[in-house]
């Protein structure tokens, strides 16, 4: 997968991005970006199973399961030179599917993280926009395969004063649901998190 995304900048040439798979060489990028004060900035709004100090191993563990084809499907967000070739991995993109077997078997949950390097430059909203209309719409069509429903619903928890992810979210047409109190215990607090949704039928 190879998804093409152009982020325009005030006063400067747009962004050339894409979203395809994760690969072996994308582990020092990944390292990096997650590891030290930026990576803490980072981590701090996410699960707890994104790790710090994130190690190569936590590296190449995490790179595996995206290729796995189980629950849980990720993508590199990749800077692209003028040639297309990539310049550098900055971020990641994807989807944790619910129990196929279950009552929320049409529904998945939306992650996704961005280096702080690059934030403030209108890269997720992009990024998460075009990676509904290209990667997810298709799954509401059809399934991903025979054990799986069509997604109907797309789930996105934000902590509540993580203001840009909430922004990015609203930025995509996801609705807010509902706020859910003492949701998260994130680095020795407990903290609200927003619950925003998308129907995936209004894609189409």
């Amino acid at each position: 997968m190879f998804v093409r995304v152009s982020v325009p900048q005030k006063d400067a040439a747009p962004l050339s991005l894409a979203v395809t798979e994760w690969t072996p060489a994308m582990t020092p990028s990944l390292i990096k970006h997650l590891n030290g004060p930026d990576g803490t900035d980072v981590t701090r709004f996410l699960r707890n199973k994104v790790p710090q100090p994130y190690t190569e191993d936590d590296a190449r563990f995490f790179i595996a399961l995206t290729a796995a084809n189980g629950l849980f499907t990720a993508h590199a967000i990749v800077l692209l030179d003028n040639d297309s070739n990539i310049v550098e991995t900055i971020g990641t993109v994807g989807l944790t599917f619910k129990d196929p077997t279950d009552i929320e078997a049409h529904s998945a949950e939306l992650g996704y993280w961005l280096s702080k390097a690059w934030w403030g430059k209108g890269i997720m909203s992009s990024v998460v926009c075009e990676y509904l209309d290209k990667v997810v719409r298709p799954l509401s069509i059809v399934p991903r395969n025979e054990q799986s429903a069509k997604l109907v619903k797309i789930i996105a928890y934000a902590i509540a004063d993580n203001a840009g992810s909430c922004k990015v979210l609203e930025n995509c047409g996801f609705a807010l649901e509902g706020k859910m109190k003492q949701f998260a215990f994130k680095r020795h607090l407990v903290r609200w998190t927003a619950v925003r949704v998308l129907l995936v039928g209004l894609l189409q």
